[in-house]
Parts: C-alpha cells; sequence; structure tokens
C-alpha cells in the first residue's frame, strides 16, 4: 500500500513484518517468538527517545 501511494517504506520494518506475518501463515502464532518481537519493536519506540535526549545533551554542552 505504501509503495503504491509512494510513501516511504522502511526496509527493516518490511523485513520483521513479512517474517512474522509468514510465521503466522506457516504456523500460527506458535510459530512466532514473540518476546523477540517486542524486543525489536519496543527498539524503534526506545531508540529516537534516546537518541534525541543524547543530541539534546551534546547541544547542550556545545552551547556553553
Amino acid at each position: 500500500v505504501a509503495s503504491y501511494y509512494g510513501w516511504p517504506v522502511s526496509t527493516t520494518h518490511c523485513i520483521v513484518g513479512s517474517m512474522v506475518g509468514f510465521g503466522l501463515v506457516y504456523g500460527g502464532a506458535g510459530a512466532v517468538f514473540w518476546s523477540s518481537l517486542a524486543r525489536v519493536t519496543s527498539s524503534w519506540v526506545i531508540s529516537p527517545i534516546l537518541g534525541a535526549l543524547v543530541s539534546f545533551l551534546v547541544y547542550k554542552c556545545i552551547r556553553r
């Protein structure tokens, strides 16, 4: 859908989504390692927040 409309697509999200989708189709919900998926998706949330915090601290140090 995103490619059809010309929207940017993250290859990491596509790969993870396709692996989860294939696992669900092939082996059902038991074939997906949900704890690993939770770690990957939480890193997508935590990483930008942590990056913003570090860049803010670096900016404050430079401005002094």
